[in-house]
This record gives structure tokens, sequence and C-alpha cells, in this order.
């Protein structure tokens, strides 16, 4: 449920509660150095996880993508490592003389920026390395036919694996 609870020192917290833990949307109150100083965002199991709930979201893509996995390496840093892998019969290509046959051929950025990007190919995977991001960040990246959408709210190091079944 939500609730409220204060420390003996007068920090608080005011949000939402699961099995006694801070689980949820919720605010801390800390008083530090004479000031009062509060930060929201949401909490799992007693753990503060960010200020958005979910820290990216794919908000499109066509058919042709598979599950694609992003993931936060880093908490401090501003780049983005795009790896784009070719699959074929449902499993990853992984022969020594295998090329990447899916490429990223542009990345139309509609929130936020960012000022280098790099481009290498590695057996099956074209591997794009956006830095000094400014987050948020959406973008639709387009590898020939296919295209991914995707925003990225917190800022730090990604990694973000789009499989194309092709």
């Amino acid at each position: 449920g939500q609730g409220t609870y204060t420390w003996k020192n007068g920090n608080y917290y005011k949000g939402a509660w699961k099995k006694g833990q801070k689980d949820g949307k919720g605010e801390m109150h800390l008083y530090i150095n004479n000031r009062d100083s509060v930060f929201t965002g949401y909490w799992k199991k007693d753990v503060y996880k960010g200020e958005y709930e979910y820290p990216y979201v794919v908000v499109t893509n066509t058919t042709d993508v598979g599950r694609i996995q992003a993931t936060k390496v880093d908490r401090k840093g501003n780049t983005i490592t795009l790896s784009i892998e070719s699959l074929a019969g449902g499993g990853s290509i992984y022969s020594s003389g295998a090329k990447a046959s899916v490429v990223l051929t542009n990345t139309q950025v509609t929130r936020g920026s960012f000022l280098t990007k790099t481009q290498n190919t590695l057996g099956n995977k074209d591997v794009n390395i956006l830095r000094s991001v400014t987050f948020p960040f959406r973008a639709i990246f387009t590898m020939g036919g296919s295209s991914v959408e995707i925003e990225i709210f917190e800022e730090g190091n990604w990694d973000i694996i789009i499989p194309i079944n092709k």
C-alpha cells in the first residue's frame, strides 16, 4: 500500500510499500548539511532503482526484429553500444567466415543527441557505439528494411542487442 515512514533523524520516505519494504513510486526526504533534499523515483525490494519505473522503452519495431535486450552496464557515462545480430532459422550465425548481413543504415534521433558514432562488423554482428549521448534519448534505428524505435530515459552506459531474423 501507500504510507510514510519517518526515521529518528527526521528523514522520511513517502510512497509505495510491499511487505514492509519500499516498493514502487515514492519520495525520499533527507536532511543533509542543514538542507532538505528530496529525490523521487522507483524502489524495488527496498533498493532505489531510478527516476523511471522502466529506464527504457521499445516504442515500435518491424516484425522481423526479435526480442530486444537493453542493459544499463554503468550508471555513470553516456554511451550506447548497439549490436545488430543477423539471425537465421531462429539461431545466431556464428561461423568464422560469416559477415553481418544486416547493418545499421540510418539513425534518426528524435530526442536528445549524440556527438560521435563508430561502426564495426564483428562476425555476424554490426556494432555501433554512440558517444557523448544526451539523455533522455530517443531514436529510430534502420537496418535496411528493418527498424526499431527506442527511448532511453536514464543516463549511463547502455548495451542494446537487436536481433534481426534475416
